[in-house]
């Protein structure tokens, strides 16, 4: 623990801490567009606004389970209490769209400040913690709130890494003063962390038995009945929290989960399993980052025109370039792994709905169907999934979208310190989930574990899709910043001891 500013100098810390934040903030919101979203953001917003519209989680009358709520239910919430949509609640059709991407910068301040909190708990209110706090601050803003896919759009992504750093605060406290009120909190936070990200529904109960585990066992004055005490309050309040979810789609839909697109992204999955052994080496080169690509694919021996045209690679490609004179793009698109799983999920979907379901309960049953499938799959031939889970977790290293900050860098230095910036973050968090496990220190599990537990799962059981992993961005740059401060205070005091 360092030593602490007096009154006066924690006031300006405080200050200085709140204006980077802000600064932050009105950055991010001066560049927020006003134009419609599409795609996985237009379709949270459109849940949103039926929510406010018609306190009906679907689509007109209808309801549906296909999307973790916490996002579209924030969307509602603002649709119903900000003037902005005065005229949304009476005409029922959106015009402000900026007003909707500006519920982000709830989801931002909040990531920023459970950041700063994280830091000041591990390091105190003084120069190495102030310091730290404002290298993690520049951090967070500049690798991963600049990217306006990330700051801007409509996704899961933002809440989730806002809620995990909350939770990472609860965590860190729960190791060092194990309050019945942080328990609870971290059992609250877990909960709203699976009705952002549905994967979490099954993540965060392993966390939280496992952080009861390595901080309770060293401290063996504790008998068995405390520990389970213990983590049975924090597993109540995450069940209280996102039970209630799981229970309506439960009784709605026949599916006690978050939502009913994990048998379509299993289904992909299970596709991409299949590749060659030479579509496994392109794979590599193809979850690199684009300015990496050409260094991977001599590495490898992988010729990157494979991936274009009716090349070995093309299946790799998720979408298809801008056409070309001559091609077969609808043969070529039909090549894709990605939509052949789509192919199949969709072939699935509709002989539910000619047996007479409903869009939304067709929807349910074809992913409870493809969940059968695929794990019939896995029984058969589980080393299918053990033998991608390397590239998947390399896809899963690459969160934070850099290609922006890499074209303005003529440097090759620069270039290669900005393409470090993602495996340096993901060992930091591997590193403190595992040492923290390994060497029993419960203060780097509860900074890592959670977010290593979501890259692990995305690694065995999805394609990994970048976005899929860049909640644990945050904390990623967290880790980084904590590391440079260990590094800087290292050195300073080798260079005091010499003077």
């Amino acid at each position: 623990m360092q030593r602490s500013f007096g009154r006066v100098g924690t006031w300006s810390a405080v200050a200085l801490l709140a204006a980077l934040i802000a600064a932050s903030l009105i950055r991010i919101d001066s560049t927020i567009p006003d134009d419609r979203q599409r795609r996985d953001a237009g379709g949270y917003v459109a849940t949103g606004q039926n929510l406010a519209l018609l306190a009906v989680y679907g689509t007109g009358d209808e309801k549906h389970m296909s999307s973790a709520p916490l996002l579209s239910a924030t969307i509602a919430v603002a649709m119903r209490i900000d003037p902005r949509h005065a005229g949304l609640r009476e005409t029922g059709v959106l015009t402000d769209h900026r007003a909707v991407r500006q519920v982000n910068l709830v989801f931002i301040s909040l990531l920023l400040s459970g950041s700063v909190m994280s830091i000041l708990l591990l390091l105190g209110m003084g120069r190495r913690g102030v310091g730290t706090a404002i290298i993690a601050l520049l951090m967070t803003h500049v690798f991963l709130l600049e990217n306006p896919e990330f700051s801007h759009g409509s996704l899961q992504e933002l809440p989730t890494a806002a809620v995990l750093a909350w939770a990472t605060v609860a965590a860190i406290q729960v190791v060092r003063d194990k309050s019945r009120r942080w328990l609870i909190l971290l059992g609250v936070l877990g909960g709203l962390l699976a009705l952002s990200r549905a994967v979490l529904l099954y993540v965060v109960p392993v966390f939280l038995l496992m952080l009861a585990f390595i901080t309770l066992v060293p401290h063996s004055g504790r008998s068995f009945r405390q520990r389970g005490t213990t983590l049975a309050i924090t597993m109540l309040a995450f069940t209280l929290t996102a039970g209630p979810w799981v229970v309506r789609n439960a009784l709605e839909f026949g599916e006690a989960s978050i939502s009913d697109s994990g048998g379509y992204v299993l289904l992909i999955r299970d596709v991409k399993n299949g590749m060659t052994p030479y579509q496994h080496r392109g794979a590599w080169v193809h979850y690199s980052p684009e300015p990496l690509q050409p260094l991977v694919a001599r590495a490898l021996a992988v010729d990157m025109a494979d991936f274009g045209g009716d090349g070995p690679l093309r299946p790799l490609v998720r979408y298809l370039p801008d056409p070309v004179a001559g091609e077969d793009l609808e043969r070529i698109e039909r090549r894709s792994f990605y939509r052949q799983a789509g192919t199949q999920f969709t072939a699935i979907e509709d002989g539910f709905l000619t047996s007479g379901l409903a869009p939304s309960e067709a929807r349910a049953s074809a992913d409870r169907e493809a969940i059968r499938l695929v794990l019939a799959n896995v029984r058969e031939q589980p080393m299918r999934f053990i033998r991608t889970a390397p590239v998947f977790l390399y896809r899963s290293s690459w969160p934070m979208n850099l290609t922006q900050l890499w074209e303005p860098v003529g440097l090759t230095v620069p270039r290669l310190m900005l393409g470090a910036i993602n495996p340096l973050g993901m060992l930091a968090i591997l590193g403190l989930a595992v040492g923290g496990i390994l060497l029993r220190r419960p203060l780097w599990f509860a900074i890592g574990g959670l977010p290593t537990g979501l890259v692990l799962y995305h690694a065995l059981f999805t394609h990994a899709l970048y976005r899929y992993t860049r909640p644990v961005a945050g904390v990623m740059l967290l880790g980084l910043a904590l590391g440079i401060s260990e590094l800087v205070d290292r050195l300073a005091g080798r260079l005091r001891s010499r003077v």
